[in-house]
Formats: structure tokens, sequence, C-alpha cells
């Protein structure tokens, strides 16, 4: 959206903007909005988040994150335990997310 916004800085005032670029500017307004993601763990589990937005490992019980969108990977890991990887697919103006994150089976 930077290079979009340069480039229409770059535009002759008297030019009129046309119904492309209009959209074109719509969508990247939409996919460059974070999108609200609530992760459930057993504050005990250490949960990573690994995708355009990236998390280092942390344990907690619930936290919300403004996740921009995009694909990602989200791990949980607890000593003794199986790790949990889920996959999360966020689409620009999606509706707010919840996911759970708990290690699985003990080993």
């Amino acid at each position: 959206i930077r290079t979009f916004d340069q480039a229409m800085k770059a535009k002759p005032a008297y030019l009129e903007l046309s119904e492309e670029a209009q959209r074109l500017r719509r969508f990247l307004q939409i996919q460059s909005t974070p999108i609200s993601v609530t992760i459930t763990s057993d504050d005990t589990t250490w949960v990573s988040i690994q995708g355009p937005t990236t998390r280092k490992p942390r344990k907690f019980k619930q936290e919300t994150f403004q996740l921009l969108p995009g694909r990602y990977v989200m791990t949980g890991r607890k000593r003794g335990y199986s790790d949990i990887t889920r996959q999360l697919n966020i689409r620009g103006g999606q509706t707010p997310i919840s996911i759970t994150i708990i290690a699985g089976n003990k080993k």
C-alpha cells in the first residue's frame, strides 16, 4: 500500500483516479488491516506464531493478537507432551477468530 500511495502522490492532481485504481486502493487497505485473533491455551504450553506477523514463544491462558492477513503456523510445545501445530489462513476483512492451542498427549 505504501508503494501505491507513493505512486498516487506522483500523479498530477488534475487527473481523476480511475475506477480500477480506486478498487485496488480499497483492496490494499483491506489487506493491510490486522484481524483480531484470540488464542486460548493452558498457561503451561509454549505458543509460537510464525507468519507475516511473528510472535516469540510464550505461555498464556488467553491472549488477543492483531495479525495481518496471510498464512500462519501456530505451534504449542510442552515438555513431555506431543507438539500441536495449527495452520491458519487469515483473509482481509475477516471477522475475529478464536483458536485453542494446547500441547497434546503425553509422549
